[in-house]
């Protein structure tokens, strides 16, 4: 008989299935004499064992977890708190981080655990994510520090100002119509976008796709939507001095297309986009115009020929505030990422397909196909809704992604009549201080002090006059009296024949017997130095102090252990520098008179300051060529004694009239026929055989193009002494 092996699988008793008042209304009833366990368990359902060990003293009611306690146990209320906090600052918590401070937090504590060398592990992290629910694994978006400094105060201020402006110019109008309302933005889609998890076999080190060799390249496409739900016509931007062969069979019958040098949208193709797709489009469907086109800042939007055309056309271009648009742009916010999730499984399904890697060819229409699968009438209009451009509502911004509440810097100079008046702390110690000085003081000087106190002038002692004065400004700041700078006296202002004083001063006034001291005051109830003047905390201290009381808030920071104040990360807010910014804010409204004076203005000073340019080359061009004359005439034996009268053979210009109206030109002289020349009335061909446009450091010899007509006849001459000899015989 073949012995055949049963496995049972137990399934484990369901642990707590009770309720807490049922248990204490059964417990309540056998106490009571009622009932007996075993009826009070049917009569409340609930487990008749665990009744039992709760009358028995075996079990705590309060108590619903088995298992020992976790290593920090309340304090991971702490962790919970920081981890939100950080993220809310904008420097998520990663597990590396948790890991490392959990680990210095225990080593500091001393607290006895049983992590392998002092340090939890992925086993812990698992745990302490099921104990608080509320923390979990996310992905995070990355925003550049202008970004993090946008505060929802400056938004607010954006939707304010762009009303205003719509008011004044009687375009309030076009907020209530969608179908006048546009958004428009640029986006680069990959050729050989990254996509999902594939499936392979596990532990495999290496999984691979194979794909076409232009896996980082990528083209610009720009979208344009309209808050009604309807996709404007579309352009594809190539990269290259002409369009691809054949591209235009491609592209869909409605969209447009350019190209630029590197790819990008540049002010001419944004340009010619509007004058000759998008304001056709708006003429052949039909919509009202004036409209609105909201965009963001680049450069590439904010032309002036744009400006001034759509101001004709009654297109009105609004910028959004800038470093503001993964907040306010409806493209941002709800489009383009669902957009490039379907762009990529289109092109994995591509690639599955045909086995070939994607070409400009292809993308056009497949891109057609993933805008009307993704970009539906829903997803458009829930984005402009969501970002408050239609309906209109500034309230509707998720704000919570403004990491700053705000970064206007504080006031250098406040203002002297919203002073604030000293706290009680501030008095309490300028108190302890007035107290310290009376206890070195004897009770005769003190009582003089006393008397004289509301005299305009001492009357007393001149050697303890300084003295007063310093005692009376002590007086003063402990009662919460405000003094005047120029009424304080300080040891810095003793006159140096106090200083001469001061030994027979300290004697006589500031050291009594100390017996007397003793016995006039108690010490042991004074406060020590330390607590009566207390040191301003330290940088690292008002870091800790803030970071226990955002981590335990209900404290106000109190009873959080110095190891987590000590351990826990806690960077700085980020914040906008304090510059000073000389540049002109440029106006949000493209189509406006103040943006259109604004380009004016700039275009103008951009002019001043080439012709200044243009100036100041010019200028250095004079003296360089005046320098190099003085350098030629010299080596090239042309004449420097400015009474010698030369003239060009060829201008018949003369050098008097030339040195008297301040010209500056190189001469030579033929050593053939003897004629003088300006360097630049000779021929260029001729010029270039005897290298007169280059500075040489000894003198060379030169035969003009006259006595030489044909250039080609030099190359015949053998000996150029003989032809200079010849030469002036004849002559």
């Amino acid at each position: 008989m073949n012995n055949r092996w049963v496995f049972v699988v137990m399934a484990s008793k369901p642990k707590f299935k009770y309720n807490t008042n049922s248990m204490e209304n059964a417990i309540k009833a056998v106490r009571e004499k009622n009932m007996n366990v075993y009826r009070a368990s049917l009569e409340f359902n609930v487990p008749r064992s665990s009744l039992q060990n709760l009358l028995d003293g075996k079990a705590d009611i309060n108590v619903r977890k088995f298992g020992p306690k976790p290593v920090l146990d309340q304090y991971e209320e702490l962790l919970v708190k920081w981890i939100e906090v950080m993220s809310e600052k904008g420097f998520p918590i990663v597990s590396s981080d948790l890991l490392s401070s959990v680990e210095k937090i225990v080593k500091e504590m001393k607290l006895d655990t049983k992590f392998p060398n002092g340090k939890p592990g992925k086993k812990w992290l698992k745990l302490f994510m099921n104990r608080h629910p509320s923390i979990a694994k996310r992905t995070v978006e990355k925003v550049t520090k202008s970004r993090a400094c946008v505060t929802k105060q400056q938004i607010l201020n954006w939707f304010s100002n762009i009303e205003s402006f719509l008011i004044d110019s009687n375009l309030r109008d076009i907020l209530e119509d969608p179908s006048r309302i546009f958004n428009t933005d640029e986006s680069g889609f990959m050729m050989c976008p990254k996509g999902e998890k594939v499936l392979s076999i596990r532990g495999q080190k290496n999984v691979y796709e194979v794909v076409g060799n232009n896996e980082k390249q990528q083209i610009t496409v720009l979208v344009n939507v309209s808050a009604d739900g309807i996709v404007a016509p579309t352009m594809v931007v190539f990269a290259g001095k002409r369009l691809p062969k054949g591209i235009a069979q491609t592209m869909p019958e409605d969209w447009a297309m350019a190209k630029s040098d590197k790819g990008w949208i540049t002010g001419e193709t944004f340009f010619e986009y509007v004058l000759n797709v998008f304001y056709p489009w708006l003429v052949e469907k039909n919509i009202k115009l004036p409209v609105i086109l909201f965009l963001d800042g680049h450069v590439s939007h904010l032309t002036y020929h744009l400006s001034v055309f759509c101001e004709s056309k009654g297109i009105h271009i609004i910028a959004f505030y800038p470093n503001a648009t993964h907040i306010q742009q409806p493209l941002d916010v709800a489009m383009f990422g669902p957009l490039k999730q379907e762009w990529a499984k289109e092109v994995h399904k591509w690639r599955m397909q045909t086995q070939e890697p994607l070409n400009k060819m292809q993308f056009s229409p497949m891109l057609n196909t993933v805008i009307k699968t993704r970009l539906t009438e829903a997803t458009i209009k829930s984005g402009f809704a969501t970002c408050g451009l239609y309906p209109w509502n500034p309230q509707a911004i998720d704000y919570s992604k403004c990491l700053t509440t705000s970064c206007d810097p504080e006031p250098s100079n406040p203002d002297p009549d919203n002073i604030p008046l000293p706290t009680s702390v501030e008095l309490n110690n300028n108190q302890l201080g007035h107290n310290y000085l009376e206890i070195i003081i004897n009770k005769q000087t003190l009582q003089q002090f006393k008397e004289e106190l509301n005299n305009d002038v001492w009357t007393g002692p001149t050697e303890a006059k300084d003295l007063f004065e310093v005692w009376r400004t002590s007086y003063l700041l402990s009662s919460g009296t405000t003094v005047e700078e120029d009424q304080c006296v300080m040891i810095d202002n003793l006159t140096p024949e106090t200083f001469d004083y001061i030994p027979t001063l300290n004697k006589q006034i500031l050291e009594p017997n100390v017996e007397t001291i003793v016995e006039s005051v108690d010490l042991s109830n004074t406060p020590s130095c330390s607590t009566a003047f207390p040191k301003d905390p330290t940088s690292e201290e008002k870091r800790r102090n803030k970071l226990a009381e955002k981590i335990s808030p209900h404290t106000g920071g109190k009873g959080v252990p110095s190891p987590f104040k000590k351990n826990l990360l806690w960077p700085k807010t980020p914040e906008k520098r304090n510059k000073v910014n000389r540049r002109l804010r440029m106006p949000s409204v493209v189509t406006s008179k103040k943006f259109q004076e604004f380009e004016e203005k700039k275009l103008k000073e951009k002019q001043i300051q080439e012709q200044l340019k243009a100036e100041r080359k010019r200028k250095r061009e004079d003296k360089k060529n005046d320098c190099k004359a003085k350098r030629v005439t010299k080596k090239r034996g042309i004449a420097e004694d400015e009474d010698e009268d030369w003239q060009c053979a060829v201008c018949l210009c003369r050098y008097n009239s030339e040195v008297i109206r301040g010209i500056v030109r190189q001469w030579v002289e033929c050593d053939g026929c003897k004629k003088q020349f300006h360097v630049e009335c000779i021929p260029k061909e001729h010029k270039k055989d005897f290298d007169l446009d280059i500075d040489d450091e000894e003198e060379i010899e030169f035969v003009c193009h006259l006595c030489v007509p044909n250039d080609d006849e030099l190359s015949g001459i053998e000996d150029f002494d003989d032809f200079s000899e010849n030469s002036d015989d004849e002559a």
